[in-house]
């Protein structure tokens, strides 16, 4: 009896967001959202400039080269790969708080399943790049909006549950944020000409790496939030603060690589649109096609 007693104490815990976390659990996964959003925004300002200064059609990609000097695209997902790979040893070997374990074991559980799904994206774009022939176009895509997916179902189990807490309005904040980016993937897979939308999935990661981040404080900081009313208010306003100043940096960033494109100082150009002395006639040249008939007839 007073077994169930404490499992109910630390239930109740649980759901008005009150017990002692892991920092790590919640700033690892948020930094790795926040630099996948800054890498996507400052590739694709790069790539999309210089493909139409070069005449070419853009073409969305979750990967990008590295260097001008022939790097493979994969190179990206090794990084990564080996990123993820060390911050799973990293949350794995970190301790837990004594006084709730089972809480504590939950998030890392959480953070882990997250960052092996990223892990599992990574693989699969290595092996687009290796095997390409092999693998079915759009694999890569399918298997980054799994790992999005996975993580809203495990941030998202507060969203039908009725009892409102600290912990249920900050975590399906995140929720939503997944949803969107699955939503704004599958267009970019279906309109990879657009820069809109890989723009928006850029965006809303930063957004989510962010607030994960935000969540830290509000949850295992020594001065962290209790569940009331006006505190659950507060939280969807920090998130829209959020949201907001993420989108001025994206946009800053944005202008900065344009303006750096203009003048030739990324460095880091793909092979196929470096320089060339190609000259677009159509561009540079306005012919009036009355006056050609006029002299052609006169020549007559």
């Amino acid at each position: 009896m007073p077994q169930n007693d404490n499992l109910t104490a630390e239930y109740q815990s649980f759901k008005t967001g009150e017990v002692n976390c892991n920092y790590l659990d919640f700033v690892i996964p948020g930094v790795m959202f926040l630099l996948y959003g800054l890498w996507w925004v400052l590739q694709l300002t790069r790539v999309y400039y210089h493909t139409r200064w070069k005449h070419l059609d853009f073409h969305s990609s979750l990967v990008y080269p590295c260097s001008k000097q022939g790097c493979r695209q994969s190179v990206q997902s090794w990084i990564q790969l080996i990123l993820i790979l060390s911050a799973l040893s990293v949350v794995m070997t970190s301790s837990r708080h004594p006084d709730s374990q089972g809480k504590t074991n939950m998030q890392m559980l959480r953070t882990c399943i997250i960052l092996s799904a990223f892990g599992v994206s990574c693989l699969v774009n290595i092996s687009a790049q290796f095997f390409a022939n092999s693998v079915p176009p759009g694999l890569d895509y399918c298997f980054f909006l799994f790992a999005f997916v996975v993580e809203g179902i495990l941030f998202g189990h507060y969203v039908f549950d009725d009892t409102e807490s600290l912990t249920s309005a900050a975590e399906n904040l995140v929720t939503y944020c997944a949803i969107l980016t699955v939503i704004v993937t599958v267009l970019e897979l279906h309109y990879q000409g657009h820069v809109v939308f890989p723009f928006l999935r850029a965006y809303i990661t930063v957004i989510q790496g962010t607030w994960i981040c935000h969540m830290a404080h509000i949850f295992c900081s020594p001065s962290r939030w209790e569940t009331t009313t006006d505190n659950i208010e507060v939280v969807s306003i920090y998130f829209v603060v959020h949201s907001m100043m993420d989108f001025i940096t994206v946009c800053i960033i944005w202008l900065v690589v344009y303006r750096l494109a203009l003048d030739d100082r990324c460095r880091c150009l793909p092979v196929n649109l470096e320089k060339s002395n190609e000259v677009f006639l159509e561009n540079r040249v306005n012919f009036d096609y009355h006056i050609l008939d006029r002299l052609g007839s006169d020549a007559d």
